[in-house]
């Protein structure tokens, strides 16, 4: 049986959007994951790998 996930599938679309499009702006790319991650109390490395993971953001 799977461990139940710590953050759902709702925030993890918003953080990655987030970083996604901070990421995008020259300013705000450095240390976009880790504010990101800050400001919605998420471990930034879980931030991290949703991004090494391919799959369809609506």
């Amino acid at each position: 049986m799977a461990a139940p996930r710590k953050w759902g599938e709702e925030l993890k679309s918003q953080a990655t959007r987030s970083a996604l499009s901070a990421r995008r702006n020259a300013v705000t790319k450095t240390g976009a994951i880790e504010r990101i991650a800050d400001q919605l109390c998420i471990n930034p490395e879980a931030l991290r790998n949703s991004f090494a993971r391919p799959r369809m953001i609506p």
